[in-house]
């Protein structure tokens, strides 16, 4: 303030013009190591932040703070590598539960291929062939490498021939 109320004086001294200048240029530093630091401050804390959920399992947030970090440096090496991290992280996962998943389907898959094998024999066993045979493709829809669905459909086709052919033997034997 009162290098300017100086200048007022003698409008042309340049002592007073650098001495201006300077403090300028002073305040100019001030505010960009001000900012500096706070943009220090704030990537440390962002990357903490990272590193916290990340060691959370909480991957989206991981990579959010990452992000922000990213925002602050942009070619800092380290928050690309955390992203990284959780990227793998969050895939890893995906497979794991596309997994079990798969596991679920084919026990409740297995669990319904033997129901239908049990009330096959079950129907089998009670001379119900078409009921058996029904059970037994329902099965063979369910797994078609199963010989003994496909093996007991030719014994249920064989029986219901025989039958069928028992039927006309039996009807040309009234009607003679």
């Amino acid at each position: 303030f009162a290098y300017n109320e100086a200048l007022k004086i003698k409008p042309n001294d340049a002592l007073v013009k650098s001495k201006i200048d300077a403090i300028d240029q002073q305040i100019v530093n001030d505010s960009l190591q001000a900012t500096t630091v706070k943009n220090e401050t704030l990537y440390n804390s962002y990357i903490k932040a990272g590193n916290d959920a990340l060691n959370n399992s909480l991957y989206d947030e991981a990579k959010s703070d990452f992000s922000k970090a990213l925002e602050i440096k942009p070619d800092d090496n380290f928050a690309k590598n955390q992203i990284k991290k959780a990227d793998d992280a969050m895939q890893q996962l995906l497979v794991q539960k596309q997994k079990y998943i798969d596991a679920q389907k084919n026990q409740e898959r297995e669990n319904q291929y033997n129901a239908l094998i049990i009330a096959g024999n079950n129907y089998y066993d009670s001379r119900m062939y078409e009921e058996a045979k029904n059970q037994f493709t329902q099965a063979l829809a369910l797994n078609d490498k199963d010989t003994y669905s496909k093996n007991k459909i030719l014994q249920i086709n064989s029986l219901l021939a025989k039958r069928k052919d028992k039927l006309k033997l039996d009807s040309l034997n009234n009607i003679k």
